[in-house]
């Protein structure tokens, strides 16, 4: 019997805004921690979206053009 990949696909759609839903908050006063001024931690935020907004349609292409990798 063939397992459906439902399961996994909800994980991935939960997980990763959850993950970057948590660490927002918190960005503020982990960066203060290392002397980071306001200015350097609005780079760090703007700089993960815009990687992600470069970066998901081309690994999306990648992924069309070659199909997705095998994990198990």
């Amino acid at each position: 019997m063939k397992k459906s990949p439902a399961i996994t696909y909800l994980f991935d759609c939960v997980h990763r805004p959850a993950g970057f839903g948590l660490i927002l908050p918190l960005l503020p006063f982990y960066a203060e921690s290392f002397g980071a001024s306001e200015l350097v931690v609005g780079l760090l935020l703007a700089s993960y979206s815009l990687m992600q907004f470069i970066g998901a349609p081309v690994l999306g292409r990648l992924s069309d053009r070659y199909g997705r990798a095998r994990s198990c």
